[in-house]
């Protein structure tokens, strides 16, 4: 039997009360500092980092200068998970007087329900450090380059135990909003441009699976438009806790069976539940509308940090644990070996003395 402790844990992520106290977590469970350099931070789940959309979309503003028209987000269906206007942001000042720094800031984050490394500038050196090598790494991903590795929980599983998916993300009218779509075909720069849509690519392994519920290890290298959740959504296993992509499903003769988005409204009350899962957790069917995800990026890798125009220079690499209620998750679920081989098996990747490595965090 399951302790209500570790339940608790598992569906109630830890909420901050203050800046202070926020603040006071992220030195606590820091990665790595190196003065007047970086400050590697371990995002927490629920956090934004910023808590607003950055003008011209942040780093990436040279990547959409010839879009046409910006995507009407106010008419997309939002996420519905309790909200802390907490942000990292807003630890800064706090940051930089604790650490003895003088311009700790943003660069590059995580999404608000995603935990895992961040690394935090420390000078403006720095900072355009970080930004060439992002804005370097985007010519990589046509030859195999992931950014980030993460562990999902996800509700079903793929029918391939591994493999890599390809395709673009563009958007339709559904009743009075919009929702994105994945078609595993890719598009070429001028639809892009002109339609206002993105390729994706994403790499999964199935690691571990009990009829209901699959660990996922995954890699790709933005998270552009729900690319991730999507992708694994057309692949039949929408993340756990993801309701936006849960109501796609229908319960059908006992199986979870994906639907078409304009015939939704005829299935509407025939949603799919992980009934084991439920018994496990001692909660309802309203209960589990209220779970929160587990999606946690374990890598991020910056390649050719400190000079992008050298094919010899080496690559950032901050790595991260995951957070408390992953963790309580996966151990409720007998998961905890396989995330943690996963885990272990990609710090092999980089050695610590490799010379194409600055550092494994």
């Amino acid at each position: 039997m399951v302790s209500s402790n570790l339940i608790a844990k598992a569906l109630k992520p830890r909420v901050f009360s203050s800046v202070k106290e926020l603040g006071q977590e992220l030195i606590k469970t820091a990665m790595f500092h190196k003065k007047g350099q970086f400050f590697v931070i371990n995002k927490p789940y629920a956090v934004s980092c910023l808590g607003y959309k950055q003008d011209h979309n942040g780093i990436f503003k040279d990547s959409r200068k010839s879009v046409k028209k910006t995507e009407p987000e106010d008419d997309f269906i939002l996420e519905d998970k309790s909200c802390n206007d907490l942000t990292i942001e807003k630890t800064l000042p706090f940051l930089n007087r604790a650490l003895d720094e003088k311009n700790i800031h943003f660069c590059l984050g995580l999404k608000k329900y995603v935990s895992g490394p961040v690394v935090l500038p420390c000078s403006s050196e720095e900072f355009q450090r970080i930004k060439k090598s992002i804005q370097f790494s985007s010519t990589l991903s046509t030859h195999g380059y992931m950014r980030y590795r993460a562990l999902t929980l996800c509700l079903g599983r793929p029918v391939d135990d591994f493999g890599t998916i390809s395709g673009s993300i563009s958007f339709i009218k559904v009743g009075n909003h919009l929702e994105y779509i994945f078609e595993e075909k890719k598009v070429s720069r001028q639809v892009i441009h002109k339609k206002n849509v993105i390729n994706c690519t994403l790499n999964y392994k199935v690691i571990a699976w009990n009829g209901e519920i699959s660990l996922i290890d995954m890699s790709f290298v933005k998270f552009n438009r729900h690319g991730p959740r999507i992708m694994l959504t057309h692949l039949g296993a929408p993340f756990l806790g993801d309701f936006i992509y849960w109501k796609r499903f229908r319960n059908i003769q006992g199986k979870m069976t994906e639907i078409d988005l304009k015939s939704q409204e005829k299935f509407k009350q025939n949603y799919y539940y992980p009934e084991k899962l439920l018994e496990t957790l001692n909660i309802s069917r309203t209960d589990y509308k209220d779970i929160p995800l587990y999606f946690h990026v374990y890598e991020s890798v910056f390649p050719r940090y400190l000079n992008t125009k050298l094919p010899t220079s080496a690559d950032l690499v901050v790595m991260a644990p995951p957070p408390e209620h992953f963790e309580a998750m996966i151990r409720i679920l007998g998961f905890k070996n396989e995330a943690i081989l996963a885990m272990e098996n990609t710090k092999g990747d980089y050695d610590e003395s490799d010379s194409d490595v600055i550092s494994k965090l």
